[in-house]
């Protein structure tokens, strides 16, 4: 049994961290100052062979780009329970080695560098974008902070194969619970678009 000590002092690092990701976002959000649509702006490399993926994992919490990313863990695992689950429900399983996919997320900052650095990390090369092996959804690619990427990565090339994008639209009003279904929301609406499952 655990002291109660550590129960109240988890719950007070649980309120603190969903303090720090609501005003992050509502920050974003009031800096940004535009309103986000509900377009799912996708991006995918045609020559990739979508097909034949039947299994997919994740990059390890300690890679140093995931580091780098100013989201709380209870953030992270919200987000990851929330891929975790709609990957489940389109029939890929989660396979911790030699995946067919590597599934990665990065929310939206103010900071273009952070985002920068993510997209080195993810190797998503823009200039490709131009190319007519790629196909997209929307030739207006925007970027509105607040907003959640997912990339499914190749694990032998470990280059960005498909991206798709989603306004989160936080408030700060929000609770938990009211952020953690916008979190499933938008990673259904995301992973909805997979290019043939």
């Amino acid at each position: 049994m655990l002291p109660a000590f550590y129960t109240l002092q988890h719950e007070i690092e649980y309120k603190v961290c969903m303090n720090k990701f609501v005003l992050s976002i509502l920050l974003i959000f009031s800096m940004a100052g535009c309103s986000s649509s509900k377009d799912v702006n996708s991006v995918y490399f045609k020559q990739f062979d979508f097909e034949q993926v039947n299994t997919y994992s994740m990059f390890d919490r300690n890679t140093g780009f995931r580091i780098e990313q100013n989201i709380t863990d209870f953030t992270r695992n919200q987000i990851e329970l929330a891929i975790d689950k709609s990957m489940l429900a389109r029939g890929f399983n989660y396979e911790e080695t030699s995946a067919d996919i590597i599934v990665s997320y990065a929310v939206i900052g103010m900071n273009p560098g952070d985002f920068s650095a993510y997209n080195k990390a993810v190797r998503f090369c823009a200039p490709c974008l131009k190319s007519r092996t790629w196909v997209s959804t929307d030739k207006s690619w925007s970027l509105i902070p607040g907003s959640l990427v997912i990339d499914l990565i190749d694990p032998v090339t470990k280059r960005t194969v498909w991206r798709n994008i989603f306004p989160l639209e936080v408030e700060v009003e929000d609770n938990s619970q009211e952020v953690n279904t916008k979190i499933n929301q938008a990673v259904n609406v995301l992973i909805s678009k997979y290019p043939t499952k």
